[in-house]
């Protein structure tokens, strides 16, 4: 898999937290990630298209540790110019929760206008928007993966080098479950049309759903409301 060596890593020191990775981990970490993404199949799809228009058509990925021009320190991505994009992947705690589907909630209802959630429950893309205030009562929060919430830049990283962040509005809806009808990622793999988001790669590991951008700090350096680490996370934690 070239895309491993297709793409750069700049370190910058940060102040060490309680639970950290020093650099050669932090390069680890991610290149494991991006392998375990690559192992299935709508992951592979992923992969596969981002080393293509590295290879052919130029495109530049480059992971940082940390935004060299703020002092945030989370999971983002910064487009530099049409070809070049920057991901940030903190090397310093960042444990979250996100919504997801609560798949039992949802097996007897069959009210007409739940078609469209039921459609992200099956990991399809919505026909309109989800106003996840209307389903509050069918999600619940779970762990967010590492290699999950690194495939979820990837995916913004492709998009913006298909030139299809049309609609920044519902970028994060497109880049989560898919808007059909506005702009998202799908591609024909062996006859078939296929579509690549953050709940196809879901797909691949069998796990819920997401549904909305929401997210819960639990352990993360610089919220210090969640500094307590109530839950005990440990280093081997950045690698499930």
């Amino acid at each position: 898999m070239s895309i491993i060596h297709n793409i750069d890593f700049y370190w910058q020191d940060v102040p060490t937290s309680e639970i950290h990775l020093n650099k050669d981990e932090w390069i680890l970490w991610i290149k494991n990630n991006i392998i375990k993404i690559n192992s299935k199949f709508y992951g592979n799809v992923l992969i596969e298209k981002l080393n293509d228009l590295i290879v052919y058509k130029n495109c530049i990925i480059k992971f940082y540790n940390r935004d060299p021009n703020s002092n945030t320190i989370y999971p983002k991505i910064k487009f530099i110019d049409k070809k070049n994009v920057m991901i940030i992947i903190p090397n310093v705690a960042y444990f979250n929760d996100i919504e997801t589907i609560n798949k039992e909630l949802c097996e007897d209802t069959d009210d007409q206008y739940l078609n469209n959630f039921i459609n992200v429950l099956n990991y399809k893309p919505s026909k309109l928007k989800i106003n996840i205030n209307e389903y509050n009562y069918l999600v619940s929060y779970t762990r967010n993966n590492s290699y999950i919430s690194l495939a979820h830049e990837l995916i913004h990283c492709l998009r913006f080098f298909e030139n299809i962040s049309l609609n920044t509005a519902l970028e994060e809806d497109n880049t989560i479950y898919g808007i059909k009808d506005d702009s998202i990622l799908k591609y024909l793999v062996n006859g078939k049309k296929i579509y690549i988001t953050e709940n196809t790669i879901r797909k691949d590991w069998n796990l819920p759903a997401r549904v909305s951008h929401n997210s819960k700090e639990v352990y993360c350096y610089q919220v210090y409301s969640t500094y307590s680490n109530k839950q005990n996370f440990t280093k081997n934690d950045f690698f499930i």
